[in-house]
């Protein structure tokens, strides 16, 4: 899950435009889409009934924007909690 997470913004520092990160937790989903715009990136949680729905179909619990390099710090600052 952490390692899924980590690559989605990884891929982002890399210059991609869209990335995403997926946790089951059954019987439900939680995908977490990122998309870059300049040094920015908003960031959308989606609760979904089943792992493989359209985004379309999930509830967004939380959506925000972030400076790309405050998101990845923030990250690395929790990722060694586990």
């Amino acid at each position: 899950m952490q390692e899924e997470f980590l690559t989605a913004l990884a891929r982002l520092t890399v210059g991609e435009m869209e990335s995403r990160a997926q946790f089951e937790a059954e019987p439900t989903a939680y995908r977490w889409i990122f998309y870059r715009e300049d040094e920015y990136v908003w960031v959308r949680v989606l609760e979904l009934r089943d792992g493989s729905d359209h985004d379309n179909n999930g509830a967004e619990l939380w959506s925000s924007q972030y400076a790309i390099d405050e998101l990845v710090r923030a990250a690395i600052r929790c990722g060694g909690r586990t």
